[in-house]
């Protein structure tokens, strides 16, 4: 007699991932206390800005102005570089957007 395995599965809750969903981690400030760093999207609906996105550049640049250095560029899915400067920062984010547009 077949079973119905997906009764089955164990996975968390809707909720629960919205708790630890990044980039603010609302579980993390709730129940540690800890600050979320200040932080700037690219994403606009889901698709990541290209790196020839002259807005996005822009903006990157002028979060870059405001907050300082160092600077985490992280990917929209994987990996991120840490950027001391603003060479770096533009440099990270084409490896990073290159990479992610061929995958």
């Amino acid at each position: 007699m077949p079973s119905d395995r997906s009764n089955r599965i164990l996975s968390p809750t809707l909720s629960a991932l919205v708790r630890v969903a990044k980039p603010e981690i609302p579980a993390a400030v709730e129940y540690f206390g800890m600050k979320v760093a200040p932080y700037l999207s690219l994403m606009e609906e889901g698709v990541a800005a290209t790196a020839e996105d002259d807005d996005a550049t822009e903006k990157a640049y002028q979060f870059c102005n405001q907050h300082g250095y160092p600077i985490l560029v992280k990917g929209k899915k994987q990996g991120a570089a840490v950027a001391h400067s603003w060479l770096e920062v533009s440099a990270a984010m084409t490896m990073r957007w290159a990479s992610e547009l061929t995958e």
